[in-house]
């Protein structure tokens, strides 16, 4: 049986990149109050120190949001001509086609204390999800010491996909939601969740099994981190299936470190900025001594554990019903360690299942998972680009749909 371990810790770091000499750089001491944004945004244009905006964008990303990405960036020769000291601050705001600017912002500060090399630049970031539509973002940068700032606007768009197979995806959350930066090589994850009405016509219990592992024992830990948080996004937006009768449980696993992060945890009360940070904090330098022993068992360790589990009754549908079980296994794949014996699981289980593999690197060919699955009939779907994955989503839930009607 995999291990079980418990760690729900939760912490955001703000985004501010600053190529510079670290010495000549701190926070602000205080935060500037009452900036006058809104009314400064009504003023015309204005430039006090060279501020240049790059916009990032629209990025689709796993959860089937758009991601734009704003780049402020400050020349130190220009910055500090007049004045080396200077303590900034930043707003970035977004507003309708109408000009209505939105609740919300994303904001961040810092002080300079030093002279800066000629070739020194500073960059603010700021990044929101938008629903399709069009927008204005303004960013402004103000110094809180010498009252001095320089306020930029770009126009953005984000066009209605084309034959869209789920056109009410995401239209009951926020047409802005601002993001904070994630850890560097780590993937945004939102914080507002959708429902994916599944209109089954009878009980349906969905098992969502994810492996927040490595496809490989060998994979660094940074870009095993960066897929994991990409995996964090699929499996976030999966959760969010709601069967007219029935329920979604998730599972979270790291199958080649035998670890079991939780289990059978209902989806409307999985807290996955609390994953992301569970995930994100493990320590995958260091493996543990039990781990490496049985090295050459997690096939079989693993096959032990998702067939006692498919096998589990299912707890939610009609008190006297036969609910139909569903599995959906999502992962990167997996190789196991050289050696390693790969029986297939027996087919004990009375289940659809849905074996979802989110292909994270394009010469990542081999896959150990369809041995273990082969005497259980798996649907394989292949997840390689969010556009793709849009169409795959609205198969699934037709396939889940269909198959409710006739099993």
């Amino acid at each position: 049986m995999l291990r079980g371990i418990q760690r729900l810790t939760f912490a955001f770091s703000l985004a501010l990149s600053v190529a510079a000499a670290p010495s000549a750089v701190a926070p602000a001491s205080e935060p500037a109050s009452e900036i006058p944004v809104e009314e400064w945004l009504r003023e015309p244009d204005r430039q006090d120190f060279a501020l240049k905006l790059q916009v990032k964008g629209p990025d689709l990303s796993f959860e089937l949001r758009h991601l734009i990405t704003v780049v402020a960036r400050l020349e130190a020769r220009d910055l500090q001509r007049k004045h080396v000291q200077r303590e900034l601050h930043y707003v970035m705001k977004v507003a309708d086609e109408g000009g209505n600017w939105f609740t919300g912002d994303s904001t961040g500060n810092m002080s300079l204390t030093a002279k800066l090399g000629s070739g020194d630049a500073i960059e603010f970031v700021g990044s929101g999800y938008f629903r399709p539509g069009e927008y204005t973002i303004a960013f402004v940068v103000y110094d809180a010491i010498f009252k001095e700032r320089s306020v930029a606007l770009r126009r953005v768009r984000i066009p209605v996909p084309k034959n869209d197979p789920i056109p009410e995806l995401n239209q009951r959350l926020p047409r802005v939601e601002f993001l904070l930066q994630p850890e560097v090589a780590a993937a945004h994850l939102g914080l507002f969740r959708d429902v994916l009405f599944l209109r089954s016509t009878r009980a349906v219990h969905i098992d969502l099994i994810v492996d927040f592992g490595a496809y490989s024992e060998y994979l660094g830990s940074t870009r095993a981190k960066f897929y994991a948080t990409r995996l964090l996004q699929t499996a976030s937006l999966l959760s969010q299936i709601r069967p007219t009768y029935g329920c979604v449980e998730v599972t979270a696993v790291d199958i080649l470190r035998t670890e079991v992060l939780f289990r059978r945890r209902k989806a409307a009360e999985v807290d996955w900025p609390a994953v992301r940070e569970q995930v994100l904090g493990r320590n995958l330098e260091v493996v543990d001594a039990n781990v490496l022993a049985a090295r050459r068992e997690t096939a079989s360790l693993f096959a032990d554990f998702l067939g006692s589990l498919v096998k589990e009754p299912a707890t939610c549908g009609e008190p006297n019903g036969s609910p139909l079980k569903v599995v959906l296994l999502v992962a990167s794949g997996v190789e196991f360690p050289l050696k390693t014996r790969v029986e297939p699981i027996p087919p004990a289980c009375n289940c659809v299942i849905y074996y979802l593999r989110q292909v994270q690197h394009p010469y990542a060919y081999f896959d150990d998972m369809p041995r273990l699955l082969k005497h259980l009939r798996a649907h394989e779907t292949k997840i390689t680009d969010p556009k793709k994955f849009r169409w795959q989503l609205a198969e699934l839930l037709a396939s889940l749909e269909a198959t409710s009607k006739t099993q």
